[in-house]
């Protein structure tokens, strides 16, 4: 819209000689929002008699919308600064002042939306006549300038000038032009972030862009560069950036203003989906832990079985099957985007088995292996097995055995296990079980391996405390140790003891014997009872080792068997004067291998001799060989005595005076020799014959 602002002057005097006017009209300001045109009438060149006085009037045409105008009409002073206003308000008179300058503001009113105006100071209207100093106005207004209505020349228009104020005082301008302050206005400055594929907001217009000659056109740009065909005051983005306006009227602001303010967009982009993974199955008690993983993220959100956000998270640790999903979000201007959930990631936590009751079935005897077991436990898929008493070992099998059978105490623990995806849970181990393998007593059986028919022997069995069979009870018995032969042939007897629960024997083989038959002598079986030695004291002499004196039962009695009437009927009796019994040669001809079981025997004459010579003698008989009787005697070198016999009918004889022993080598039928020593003489025999029937001493000899 264009305002114009016509100061048209016409100054006449009273006295027509006044061929120039004094007057002129100072625009000060114009304000076309508030109607309101504000001007300095000056009085300063006027001379001479002068009232100073002026009537000020105002005039406007109507602009149209294309641009054509209307004809010139007075305008309505609805209000003054100064002056008084007068013919229906259409004019007002104003006297100068003091200083001869007046400043004059007046107020239009009626006015139509788009005008041009134009204010006429007139020094002497032709309309007014003077009359005691004061104007009388003649006439109904509007008045006429030269007779015509319309301004015509005295308008004059300023294009461009549009000011807020305008002081002009160059030669009395009969014109000035200015149309309302121009302003850009202004649009909303929030601004708008938003995630990639959200719609985008509309940037409004808080203030329309005004003033001007009020034929407004706008433009929106993005980043400073003008965006084709936005031209509306408001404007939607279709991408980021920032969104400012500028604005323009077609007079009196024809380049580009900026409207206040700027609308910056963020388009905040979708986050990849992420990938995510998990630490595989786990064994009750321990969580399964999601990991998510995308580039160029602020975070991630979970959904499934773990909750709320971070790039991983850890499961519940008990039993069962765990799924989750993520998605990842970017936080960028205040706006956070979210990308789709992703693929489920799934594993799952296996139930830990219980743990198994372990048995074990011992004790046991060596050679036999202890069996452990454990109790089967539900949903356990194996058993797993250690201990310093097992072979480490992993499968199915409840039960298994000792690593050896020898005597000792084995440990063994267990623990149930449950394979299930992909992994092996197990149980805690049970507490250590012992099982016992006992040892087999070490069992020994000493004494004779051969016993006669009606006479016995003495078995030794060690350790003590057990107990005694015979395979064969018609060959012989056996009770406490004492085997009594039946009959000729062969038995086997056991010993049997127990320890722990762990039997073990020892078997003796015995040979049964009929006496043996020896020429001179009866061959009767003879009943000798228990055979043994004296003491268990041996002495070595040279290569050779020699028992204590042989013992037998049966003989320790006072007299003879008297039972045959043969010269050779008698068997042995006791002797009263050494520990051992005197036997007849024919008994121990008979009963060799009972007297002096292996790996003793019999002397014969022959070691008797040895033993002379290595005592010192000469190996020969003779006298008075004192020194090697003493060695005889000594009881550290061979331990005899003068222990004597006894006749064939068991009268004692040579008590105290002989030392004689039998051999097992025969001289004759009736003769077989023997050691002989007597305190005669200091005698010694290393081989003399004597009669068979004689009772003496018998020592048992080995190399």
């Amino acid at each position: 819209m264009q305002k114009i602002y016509c100061l048209l002057f016409a100054v006449l005097f009273a006295q027509a000689s006044y061929a120039a006017s004094c007057v002129s009209v100072k625009q000060v300001s114009a304000n076309y929002a508030t109607k309101q045109v504000t001007f300095d009438v000056v009085w300063s060149t006027c001379t001479g008699t002068h009232n100073y006085k002026t009537w000020v009037i105002v005039d406007y045409r109507t602009v149209n919308a294309n641009g054509t105008k209307g004809a010139w009409t007075r305008a309505t002073v609805s209000g003054t600064s100064v002056g008084t206003l007068v013919s229906a308000s259409k004019g007002v008179w104003v006297t100068g002042s003091a200083s001869k300058t007046q400043r004059v503001t007046f107020t239009l009113s009626g006015m139509p939306a788009q005008f041009d105006w134009c204010a006429n100071a007139l020094d002497y209207p032709p309309q007014a006549i003077m009359s005691n100093g004061t104007y009388t106005l003649k006439g109904t207004p509007p008045f006429t300038i030269n007779g015509s209505t319309t301004l015509g020349a005295n308008v004059k228009t300023y294009t461009g000038a549009c000011v807020t104020s305008v002081t002009d005082a160059t030669n009395n301008p009969e014109g000035i032009v200015t149309n309302p302050v121009f302003t850009a206005g202004a649009i909303a400055s929030t601004g708008q972030a938003l995630c990639s594929g959200s719609a985008y907001a509309t940037i409004g217009s808080t203030t329309a862009a005004g003033g001007g000659d009020s034929r407004i056109t706008y433009q929106w740009l993005r980043n400073g560069s003008v965006i084709s065909g936005a031209t509306a005051t408001t404007y939607v983005p279709t991408q980021a950036g920032t969104y400012t306006r500028q604005a323009k009227d077609g007079t009196c602001n024809t380049a580009w203003v900026a409207s206040t303010g700027s609308w910056v967009v963020t388009v905040v982009s979708i986050p990849a989906v992420p990938t995510v993974t998990n630490n595989g199955s786990k064994c009750a008690g321990t969580g399964i832990t999601f990991t998510a993983s995308a580039s160029g993220v602020t975070g991630y959100e979970w959904t499934g079985s773990v909750t709320g956000t971070g790039t991983s998270k850890t499961t519940a640790t008990t039993a069962g099957a765990y799924s989750a999903q993520a998605r990842s979000y970017l936080t960028s201007s205040g706006t956070t985007c979210y990308s789709a959930y992703s693929t489920a990631s799934a594993s799952t936590i296996v139930a830990i088995p219980a743990v198994p009751t372990l048995t074990q079935n011992g004790p046991k005897c060596a050679g036999t292996a202890i069996t452990f077991t454990s109790t089967a436990v539900s949903g356990a898929t194996g058993y797993q097995w250690v201990g310093a008493g097992v072979t480490a070992s992993s499968g199915t099998a409840r039960t298994t055995s000792s690593k050896a059978t020898t005597a000792g105490s084995y440990l063994a623990q267990v623990r149930s296990c449950t394979t299930a995806s992909g992994i092996t849970c197990y149980s805690a181990y049970t507490a250590n079980v012992t099982g016992v393998i006992n040892s087999y007593p070490s069992v020994s059986v000493t004494g004779s391996s051969s016993v006669s028919v009606n006479n016995t022997i003495t078995l030794t069995g060690s350790p003590t405390g057990g107990s005694w069979s015979t395979s064969n009870s018609s060959r012989a018995t056996v009770s406490g140790g004492i085997v009594t032969g039946k009959s000729a042939g062969a038995a086997t007897i056991t010993y049997t003891v127990t320890k722990n629960g762990c039997p073990a024997n020892a078997a003796k083989a015995i040979t049964i014997l009929n006496a043996v038959p020896v020429s001179g002598c009866n061959n009767s079986n003879y009943t000798l009872g228990t055979i043994g030695f004296a003491s268990t004291k041996t002495w070595t002499v040279g290569t050779q080792t020699w028992s204590d004196a042989v013992t037998a039962t049966y003989c320790q009695k006072t007299t003879y068997n008297a039972a045959n009437s043969s010269p050779y009927n008698s068997d042995c009796r006791t002797n009263p004067s050494y520990s051992g019994d005197l036997f007849s040669w024919c008994m121990v001809a008979a009963y060799t291998a009972q007297l002096c079981p292996s790996p003793w025997r019999v002397p014969t004459s022959s070691d008797f001799v040895t033993l002379d010579i290595a005592l010192g003698g000469s190996g020969n008989s003779r006298s008075d060989d004192v020194a090697t009787i003493a060695k005889y005697l000594n009881a550290s070198i061979w331990g005899g005595s003068w222990f004597g016999g006894c006749l064939y009918n068991g009268a004692l004889d040579g008590q105290g005076t002989w030392l004689d022993m039998w051999s097992s080598t025969s001289y004759n039928s009736s003769l077989s020799y023997r050691l002989g020593m007597t305190t005669s003489y200091y005698q010694i025999i290393p081989a003399g014959a004597t009669t068979r029937d004689y009772g003496l001493p018998l020592r048992c000899v080995k190399n």
